[in-house]
């Protein structure tokens, strides 16, 4: 008898998503160019793994001490009690979320060390390539290289979010907020909504930026059920995030008193600052990455409208939910809101404001380009993009992550080893403060410019000095210039950490005029300079010796790549 080989059927009764999986089987063939297509995805997929795993690495052994920043949050996890933590918020620029895991972190151990608190940074860097794909995942795709690509190898994301800052954590949750809506939308059981809302929070919770994040999220997936007729859901979806914009309302005096405080520092910003900042954190000088990232962007979109003019065309009258128009509508809505955010913070925009965004841009684009029967070449494309972006954004990650983050340690190192208790340690611009207080452990007193006579440098915190105050002082480099005088003349010497500037001989340094200066403002950054001139003035006309001990390096961040003068003797001009 011979035998007939006989295709399988798949019972009608089952589900459809059994039905979809059962049919993908029965038509791959154990060597048919779909396996071996998906075999090279998967191989691509492990390789770009690998190189995020090695960038990594090489942060481990090359980023060297924490910067200014990353030690702000670390003294403020290590308060002296948590009723001191919360109260102390506003010295950082988060909500409680991040610091409090920091808190707990150190508590239970690894956190009292420098090798803890960069696990601490690696295990969120990690976590958030693991949200990318399980996030993806949600939405069908099931092997999310060009996500994976574009935002974990993105040099932004990989250096600074891997720092002891609540960014790399932002993008985690927004990320995983995002799918989590998207299920809501689909399937809205008690169980997906309280994820949604946990996930809302903490994402809030851990980064004021992700507010305006969590409102494209939440309005996107509100209209896309709107759009289908599901209203229910759509106010389920709007309640959950006012319920979560409602628990912000804790934190109201904490930013009110950040924004006193940081009034120094505010800029007048258009969405030309903001765009270009964008884009530098977005490919950092990359052009052809750049253009990847905007072809990619157009791209998903027509394929939206696309699909969008496809369903209306079916004959079916109830259409599913699209995955793509909620991913375009919540970049779109993110953007917007999120240039609206910078515009009325007035806060400088530098490249790690935008991780998050990075983040959730990468994973809507990557969601949007939905493979069916009638796109089957849309899956290859994305594997070849994928390889081409992970080519070209490989070296630029790999210089990014050989950067030191700063050379304070160094300077701190040295003074404490070489500094006698007569001198005099000077911390010039006043906002290395926390770096030093980190890394310096020495007896001899330091200060910082300008010097506050009311501050004992004793903070914990290490921002009790009131630069805001010293700006409105008619002579507040005064108290400065007599220290080191003191210090000079009874035989001490003076240490700069940071630098100072040295006008020429014949130029004499701006009028100090207490804030708000009539051309300045309330700029710090220009009366920090002021005082820096003044400081350089003095010292040129009285000290007889300075000398560089420590030069700024360019394998050191350049943000704190930092100089130690010392400066010695006393004459009379």
């Amino acid at each position: 008898m011979s035998k007939r080989r006989e295709k399988k059927q798949v019972d009608p009764q089952l589900p459809a998503d059994v039905k979809a999986v059962a049919t993908r089987l029965r038509d791959t063939e154990p060597h048919s160019p779909a396996m071996g297509f998906a075999l090279a995805q998967w191989s691509a997929f492990a390789l770009v793994c690998l190189l995020i795993a090695v960038l990594h690495v090489v942060i481990w052994n090359r980023s060297g001490a924490f910067w200014r920043d990353e030690c702000a949050s670390i003294l403020l996890s290590r308060a002296p009690s948590w009723r001191d933590l919360f109260s102390e918020l506003r010295t950082d620029s988060f909500p409680a979320l991040f610091v409090v895991m920091l808190r707990i972190w150190t508590l239970c151990g690894p956190g009292m060390s420098e090798t803890g608190l960069h696990v601490f940074g690696m295990l969120i860097s990690l976590g958030t390539l693991v949200s990318i794909v399980l996030s993806c995942r949600a939405f069908g795709v099931k092997i999310p290289l060009l996500a994976v690509a574009l935002v974990c190898l993105n040099s932004t994301v990989l250096y600074y979010g891997s720092a002891i800052r609540a960014y790399g954590l932002a993008a985690l949750l927004i990320v995983a907020c995002f799918a989590m809506f998207w299920r809501f939308a689909r399937y809205p059981t008690p169980r997906s909504g309280a994820y949604a809302f946990l996930l809302a929070l903490l994402s809030i919770h851990c980064n004021y930026q992700n507010c305006y994040l969590l409102f494209g999220i939440g309005t996107a997936a509100a209209a896309t059920c709107l759009l289908r007729g599901a209203w229910k859901r759509c106010l389920l979806i709007l309640s959950i995030c006012f319920v979560a914009a409602v628990t912000m309302l804790v934190y109201l005096p904490v930013i009110i008193r950040y924004r006193e405080d940081t009034s120094i520092s505010h800029f007048v910003l258009d969405m030309h600052i903001i765009g270009v900042r964008f884009l530098e954190a977005l490919a950092d000088r990359n052009l052809a990455l750049l253009v990847t990232w905007v072809a990619l962007g157009i791209g998903a979109l027509a394929f939206v409208i696309m699909e969008i003019r496809r369903a209306r065309g079916s004959p079916s009258q109830s259409p599913p939910l699209s995955p793509g128009l909620y991913c375009a509508l919540t970049v779109i809505l993110a953007a917007v809101t999120g240039s609206v955010f910078f515009q009325t913070n007035g806060m400088f925009p530098f490249a790690w404001h935008y991780i998050p965004f990075i983040a959730l841009a990468g994973v809507a684009i990557d969601c949007s380009l939905q493979t069916t029967r009638s796109w089957r070449w849309l899956s290859p494309a994305k594997c070849l993009i994928a390889c081409f972006v992970a080519a070209i954004s490989f070296l630029p990650a790999w210089k990014e992550a050989h950067l030191r983050r700063t050379n304070v340690d160094f300077i701190a190192a040295t003074v404490e080893s070489r500094a006698a208790p007569q001198d005099l340690i000077l911390v010039n611009p006043f906002w290395l403060r926390p770096s030093f207080k980190q890394y310096y452990h020495g007896a001899t007193t330091w200060r910082v410019v300008p010097i506050d006579p009311d501050d004992p440098g004793q903070y914990w915190h290490g921002s009790g000095v009131s630069i805001k105050n010293m700006m409105t002082r008619p002579d507040s480099i005064g108290p400065t210039l007599q220290m080191v005088q003191d210090t000079l003349r009874r035989g001490g010497r003076l240490w700069i950490v940071g630098g100072i500037e040295f006008l020429p001989p014949n130029v004499s340094p701006p009028d100090l005029i207490p804030a708000p200066h009539p051309q300045y403002g309330w700029d710090n950054n220009a009366y920090s300079e002021i005082w820096s001139a003044h400081l350089g003035s003095f010292l040129r006309k009285h000290a007889r010796k300075a000398t560089v001990i420590i030069a700024p390096h360019e394998s050191v961040n350049p943000l704190e790549s930092m100089c130690l003068i010392l400066v010695e003797g006393w004459g009379s001009p």
